[in-house]
């Protein structure tokens, strides 16, 4: 379970160039209760500093990235 070994107040970014796959990923963070999604609509920019080379090519294509953020809960139990 990664909520054992990240630390409250802890980020995870999930991004896909797949709209399928980045809903499947959320709905599987959303399945845990030590983590809770940063607003319901996908992030228009990369919040991390540097993007990945995924990413550059697909936004060079003129193609969606689809990005959700996710926050360790303080008061779950793992």
């Amino acid at each position: 379970n990664l909520a054992t070994y990240l630390s409250s107040e802890g980020i995870i970014l999930l991004q896909s160039d797949l709209e399928t796959v980045a809903q499947e990923m959320c709905t599987r963070f959303e399945a845990n209760p030590a983590f809770q999604r940063k607003g319901k609509d996908w992030l228009a920019k990369n919040p991390m500093p540097v993007p990945t080379q995924r990413e550059i090519l697909t936004l060079s294509r003129g193609e969606p990235v689809y990005r959700a953020l996710f926050v360790r809960s303080q008061l779950s139990e793992c």
